[in-house]
């Protein structure tokens, strides 16, 4: 098969799928596999950012996900066909690490159903938060890893 495969190579693009969680997923998986791209999609749910390192160019600090968040909903603002309900949906994933801990805050963006309710959960999400928003040892859990219970607990436990 081995031949069959570099009669193709050049021609048809290889690419590899799963397990990609992170940039650095990303380039471990093309280095090992020598593939032309790689596909992600629960983890781009989370960070739509994953593959781009987005710095505040004010303070030069890794954003975090309420900051591409805000950044979601004021783009969404600019397509109201798409409605309030997808915009949550959207926030609820790029927000699972902080609305797991938060479960008040889950809980308004559970019930919103307007977009101002949505931007007020975000709010609400923001505020309470804070500073702690880029802090893995406050919020460890992802939403790429919420079907994985060991993982995610041994992330929260430092191993």
């Amino acid at each position: 098969h081995g031949g069959e495969q570099e009669r193709y190579r050049g021609v048809v693009p290889v690419v590899a799928n799963g397990g990609v969680e992170t940039m650095e997923d990303a380039e471990r998986c093309l280095a090992y596999t020598g593939a032309d791209a790689v596909m992600a999609s629960e983890a781009l749910l989370e960070s739509p950012a994953l593959f781009h390192r987005c710095v505040d160019r004010a303070t030069g600090r890794p954003l975090t996900q309420i900051d591409q968040a805000q950044e979601y909903a004021r783009l969404h603002a600019a397509h109201p066909h798409c409605g309030p309900r997808v915009l949550r949906d959207h926030l609820l994933k790029m927000l699972h690490r902080y609305l797991i801990v938060h479960t008040d805050v889950r809980d308004l963006f559970a019930a919103a159903s307007t977009r101002e309710e949505v931007e007020a959960a975000l709010a609400a999400a923001r505020d309470t938060v804070g500073e702690r928003a880029g802090d893995d040892s406050v919020y460890p859990s992802t939403w790429y890893r919420r079907h994985r219970p060991a993982e995610a607990e041994a992330v929260a436990g430092g191993g």
